[in-house]
Formats: C-alpha cells, structure tokens, sequence
C-alpha cells in the first residue's frame, strides 16, 4: 500500500469513525438529574430518576423531546398523566414500585414503546389505554390488584412477554388471557 493511500484511510477513520463512537457514548449516558436534562432536553435520550422519591409524574420531562427511555422506578407516583402521550420517542418505560392507581389513556399514543414495567404499584384495572399498542413487546405488570383483564388486550399484536404474576386473576381467566395472545409467553405466577 502506497503511503497516500494509508493516509487516506487514517484520515478517513479519524473524520468519520471517531465522532460516530462519541456520538454513540452520548447517547447511552443517561441523565440521573431533571434539573441537568432539561439545560439541554433534546439531547436527552435516557432519563434515570429512580428513588427521587418523587410524589408527581414531572410535568417537565415532557420537554425531552427524543426521549427514548425513562426510569421513575421507586418512587411514590400515583398516576402517569395524559401528557405522556407527548413524548412520542419512548421506547421503554420503567415505572415499578410505585403507588400507581391510574395510567391516563393517552399512554396509547406512545406508538414507539417496546417496554413496560408497572409492576408492583396499585392498578386495580387494566390500563385500556394499553390495548392498541401495537408495538408493545414486554409488559410486566407483576404485583397490582387484577382481577379482570379486557378481551381488547388481542390488539397487542406484538406482545412476546407479559408479566401478571402475584394478581388475583381468576384460574379460568388466565387460559382466557392466553387464548387473546397465543404468541405470547404469560407469566401468572
């Protein structure tokens, strides 16, 4: 190889191979402060505010626009609102141990999630918004109060895994519940 030509390959891995690896180190780093996110919230692609002990769903992570995962597991929020159905990006959305009582239907807009965790909160009812999503891949619901779950469950064509474990869902109800989704594996136990 002829030294113009090693030039050109070492310059070419510096202008285009470099910047791509930062790029990608910047978007795994997940923001563990609101306050440090929203300085730059279209940057943010990974939101981590577990245990903050937050009693509200922050209103202001809606100004993360490309948002694509957020963590509010243990903390003390009651309700996802409906201004979840803003951010349009999310892929995942962790929401375990909290005191969940009521997921707003606009949850459904969420056209992008592939991941939900509203496990051990205290959901009595199946969020319906839920039914339609489409794209939805893992659900775990695991530890809530369920005694009934909607035959409109069949619209979550994509379901690969769900997780009702430790409810009160009737023995008859769960082959029900496996007939809406052959495809996937159902854990209820």
């Amino acid at each position: 190889m002829n030294l113009s030509l090693k030039h050109f390959f070492i310059f070419f891995f510096i202008t285009n191979l470099l910047p791509l690896k930062h790029l990608k180190a910047q978007e795994l780093k997940a923001f563990t402060s609101l306050k440090e996110a929203l300085k730059d919230p279209l940057a943010v692609k990974k939101l981590d505010l577990q245990g903050k002990k937050l009693r509200k769903f922050p209103k202001a992570i809606i100004k993360c626009k490309n948002l694509e995962e957020l963590n509010l597991n243990n903390n003390y929020i009651d309700s996802i609102p409906r201004e979840i159905g803003k951010l349009i990006n999310l892929k995942k959305l962790h929401m375990s141990k909290n005191w969940l009582r009521h997921v707003s239907f606009e949850i459904n807009l969420l056209n992008k999630l592939v991941f939900l965790n509203l496990g051990n909160n205290r959901l009595r009812k199946f969020p319906i918004g839920l039914c339609n999503m489409n794209k939805l891949e893992e659900l775990y619901l695991w530890k809530n109060y369920f005694k009934n779950i909607p035959k409109a469950i069949r619209g979550m064509s994509s379901m690969r895994y769900m997780d009702l474990s430790q409810n009160p869902i009737p023995y008859r109800q769960k082959f029900i519940i496996q007939k809406y989704l052959p495809r996937a594996e159902i854990n209820f136990w």
